[in-house]
């Protein structure tokens, strides 16, 4: 994503103004009212893919048309989706994208939260969108049921396509996560190296180390079923 077409409006303490920017959930990097913007953003960072045309959100927003897009997952759903709506926001066509909270997609307790409705019905509820982009796993503890959740989705979709053909459904693989035991001054690039995935006070995720192995599982389940992977590896 190009980040020049991101707008931001700071105060005179360098606070983003909360009218500006949706804000994304969970444990991102936001922007968030009485924090300094030092802490919470770092602008020195221009991602850009040897494999992707630059992003132009009034061609995106040409190719997306009058589509309805619903990105359905936990805070790392809506994440993507703040990311995705900022970015499309100069195109005039944001409000085609919205977030709907379902933390285990199959609204089950399965370790950490289960926030929101089962997949399927946040898709009913929501007219059956053109694109249904989903995403799971942060709050699975256990690789038998991230397994077993896996299976009920592909199961899901499975349905989705014979009763609604015309819903395009899109897999999105876990965002890539971890804690470091303090504060780090490192740059966002090296700061991984310093994760820590073992149990302790400041740590709760230890099964965040196996994010990799469950998106590898999951994009081949999804290959099987024609859906496409949007790849965030």
């Amino acid at each position: 994503m190009d980040s020049d077409n991101l707008q931001y409006t700071l105060d005179d303490q360098g606070v983003c103004k909360d009218d500006t920017i949706i804000t994304a959930g969970g444990r991102a990097c936001r922007c968030v009212p009485g924090t300094p913007r030092s802490e919470t953003l770092d602008f020195s960072l221009s991602w850009d893919s040897p494999y992707l045309p630059k992003f132009d959100p009034v061609q995106s927003c040409f190719l997306l048309g009058q589509r309805k897009l619903a990105i359905i997952g936990d805070s790392t759903a809506n994440q993507a989706s703040a990311v995705l709506t900022d970015a499309l926001y100069p195109g005039g066509c944001s409000g085609n994208v919205r977030w709907l909270l379902s933390d285990t997609l199959i609204d089950k307790e399965l370790g950490n939260l289960n926030r929101g409705n089962h997949w399927m019905a946040q898709v009913e509820e929501n007219g059956y969108p053109d694109i249904v982009i989903l995403s799971v796993g942060a709050h699975i503890h256990t690789e038998e049921n991230y397994t077993q959740t896996i299976d009920e989705v592909v199961e899901g979709i499975q349905q989705l396509h014979k009763d609604h053909p015309e819903v395009q459904v899109v897999w999105k693989t876990q965002s890539p996560a971890g804690c470091t035991d303090d504060a780090t001054h490192s740059h966002p690039l090296d700061a991984g190296l310093e994760f820590n995935f073992d149990i302790n006070e400041n740590n709760r995720f230890p099964y965040w180390r196996n994010f990799y192995p469950r998106d590898q599982y999951t994009i081949e389940k999804m290959m099987q079923l024609g859906v496409p992977i949007l790849d965030v590896r």
